[in-house]
């Protein structure tokens, strides 16, 4: 699921950054995961982690032990211009549901 939002945030954000435009993802989510990420760094999509606090940039892409069934329609690359820090906020009352926002700057 992680990787699905990287590669959607990836194709929409490009049709922003193209026209020069400031763009956002918004995420909400009642899943923990989202925030809490893989328990183990060596996990199969640790790349594609939204863990609470942690930083992206350069290329995201899978383990090297991933096999090819696993990749397959997603063995692309992500490759990031930019850094990116998630930084989750709790959107309800009872903060089963949360929120990420990661603004995006247009090229120059």
């Amino acid at each position: 699921m992680r990787l699905r939002v990287s590669r959607r945030v990836r194709t929409r954000l490009a049709f922003a950054v193209v026209a020069n435009e400031d763009a956002a993802v918004v995420v909400l989510s009642n899943d923990a995961s989202y925030w809490n990420g893989p328990s183990k760094i060596e996990s199969d999509s640790y790349a594609f982690s939204t863990k609470n606090g942690r930083e992206v940039t350069g290329a995201l892409d899978w383990a090297s032990h991933i096999g090819s069934g696993t990749k397959r329609a997603r063995e692309s690359t992500i490759k990031l211009t930019n850094a990116y820090k998630f930084a989750w906020q709790d959107y309800s009352l009872n903060g089963k549901f949360r929120s990420l926002l990661i603004s995006v700057p247009p090229l120059v």
